[in-house]
């Protein structure tokens, strides 16, 4: 965990290590700082953006495989951010086999959702619940979904993806 990994610091000019307390502190504090500033660049892009008809698409990262999983829980047994963490490794591992982002993606991107503690891994429903599921995703326009796909952690994009590329039957 975060608060453990700190604890290995060497002691500075003589004083002790700071205890694990203040260390949860200082990581209480700096979370907010973070929320403060994920909130500031959602609201920029949201103001942006307000039809969702462009960049506040990105804002769905792993959203389109979350509500899937949601729906098969039927919003119970799992929270969204914990369903939103399975799809945004899902959609890095999707990336990588569409050969938009670089070998490695999925995996940096799971080990640091799993250092947070959230779950990577999709729930083993079968392909057509998933299918189904997907098939009335709101973001859905005709018959494609715009799926958010990672080029690089960092960069997003959306691509126009019917529910069968976004879930195949046999993927890599």
């Amino acid at each position: 965990s975060p608060a453990s990994a700190r604890t290995h610091l060497p002691p500075s000019r003589g004083r002790q290590a700071p205890k694990v307390k203040n260390l949860r502190h200082w990581e209480r504090i700096v979370g907010r700082l973070s929320l403060y500033r994920r909130s500031k660049i959602k609201a920029a892009v949201v103001s942006q953006d307000e039809r969702e008809a462009g960049v506040r698409m990105l804002l769905n990262f792993g959203h389109t495989l979350a509500h899937a999983v949601e729906k098969q829980y039927r919003y119970g047994k799992v929270l969204h951010g914990e369903a939103v963490a399975m799809g945004m490794v899902y959609a890095a591992q999707r990336s990588e086999e569409l050969d938009l982002a670089p070998s490695g993606t999925r995996q940096r991107l799971e080990a640091l959702i799993a250092e947070a503690g959230l779950p990577t891994g999709l729930p083993a429903f079968p392909r057509k619940a998933y299918l189904k599921a997907l098939s009335v995703d709101k973001k859905k326009q005709d018959r494609n979904i715009h799926y958010v796909v990672l080029r690089r952690i960092g960069r997003a994009e959306t691509r126009k993806m019917t529910p069968q590329e976004i879930y195949p039957a046999r993927r890599a």
